[in-house]
């Protein structure tokens, strides 16, 4: 009888901690999953007006706060890049070069982190090439 309530109390302890140190990985992936349409439309050459772009953004940046990790940095990066290479996008000369410049600090995290990305390292070239 003894045994069977230890057990159940170690599993709920058990469970509890799990939740603890899960929550911010959780909360960083909702919050990062905003953006994957956008990034998509970017990919794909899809129209994506401003606001659209900068929510998405946010959420990525919302996401990085949670849990900064290397693979966000990147994303968020390519976010940025790619749209501030896009010229339907109807950007301000300012804001583009703002974004470009995010970018590229955001590479610098990120490929600190996970050097082994080769398409990553272009991106890094192709922003200081246009910066």
């Amino acid at each position: 009888m003894f045994l069977n309530w230890l057990t159940r109390g170690v599993t709920v302890v058990g469970g509890v901690i799990a939740v603890l140190f899960g929550w911010p990985i959780t909360q960083a992936a909702w919050q990062a999953q905003r953006a994957d349409g956008t990034l998509y439309a970017l990919r794909t050459q899809k129209r994506v007006d401003v606001g659209e772009a900068t929510r998405s953004l946010e959420a990525l940046s919302r996401a990085i706060v949670f849990d900064p990790v290397s693979g966000r940095y990147l994303v968020r990066s390519e976010l940025l890049g790619t749209a501030a290479f896009t010229p339907t996008l109807m950007l301000e000369p300012a804001q583009r070069t703002d974004w470009m410049r995010r970018a590229r600090l955001d590479l610098f995290s990120g490929l600190a982190n996970a050097p082994a990305r080769g398409i990553d390292w272009l991106r890094l070239a192709a922003l200081e090439q246009q910066l």
